[in-house]
């Protein structure tokens, strides 16, 4: 996961599925990137505890089997995607940005004020750019307005957020009125 490392994730690696498990119970990380064959406890079981521990939790399933029946079962048990190896980085970069839009946790600023995402490429960037450009908006609301499930509204977003600039801040959503991280055009 040097890659990661080299563009500014904080990155830890784990060896076994043990090591997972003790890992998630002393910081919950934004994206887990979790491969299905590992050693002591396979990925299967280590998703559904972490699904357990966390609904929120963004997990990436990463395996060498390009199974497709394999990989509709991760999604069904709750995996936000699954990625074969060997993999474009290009490509899964774009599924960690969108898993670290997703995840509850989100790209809330660090300080007060806004934080702009620089993300390239996506997926249905139209409904939600059509969607924003009426109001700022909480991802939930977007997801209603739009008809996208989540994910793919995070993708949509992560595309908007490398082509338009999009703003991200804490504040009020203006659909629901909720105070959560809101998005805007600029």
């Amino acid at each position: 996961m040097d890659y990661f490392a080299g563009r500014d994730y904080a990155v830890t690696a784990v060896a076994s599925g043990q090591e997972a498990v003790a890992a998630f119970a002393i910081e919950r990380p934004d994206v887990v990137l979790l491969d299905i064959r590992m050693p002591e406890m396979d990925g299967f079981l280590i998703l559904k505890h972490l699904r357990i521990a966390d609904p929120t939790l963004a997990i990436i399933m990463v395996t060498a089997n390009e199974d497709e029946t394999l990989a509709r079962q991760t999604l069904a048990i709750g995996a936000f995607d699954y990625v074969a190896k060997p993999f474009d980085f290009e490509h899964l970069s774009r599924i960690v940005e969108a898993a670290v839009l997703h995840s509850a946790r989100g790209p809330l600023p660090s300080r007060p004020g806004e934080v702009r995402l620089h993300v390239r490429d996506g997926g249905e960037a139209g409904l939600v750019q059509l969607a924003l450009a009426e109001r700022p908006m909480c991802a939930e609301c977007i997801t209603k307005t739009v008809g996208l499930s989540a994910p793919r509204v995070d993708m949509a977003l992560a595309v908007i957020a490398g082509a338009l600039e999009l703003s991200v801040s804490h504040g009020r959503c203006d659909a629901c009125s909720k105070r959560t991280t809101v998005f805007r055009l600029l």
